[in-house]
């Protein structure tokens, strides 16, 4: 966090299996890195897999 300048971290919990919800984690992992993609317009410097 020092080295990227974060002053706060915004945590969210998201439910991917349970009696409501059955959805993929690597595909919710995609749409958050998608997302923050077309907010900063690169992704993540920790994200090494993509």
């Amino acid at each position: 966090m020092v080295d990227e300048k974060i002053e706060a971290l915004d945590i969210y919990w998201y439910a991917t299996h349970n009696e409501k919800f059955i959805d993929c984690p690597r595909i919710l992992e995609n749409k958050l890195l998608q997302k923050h993609l077309d907010i900063y317009g690169r992704l993540p410097k920790w994200n090494n897999e993509l």
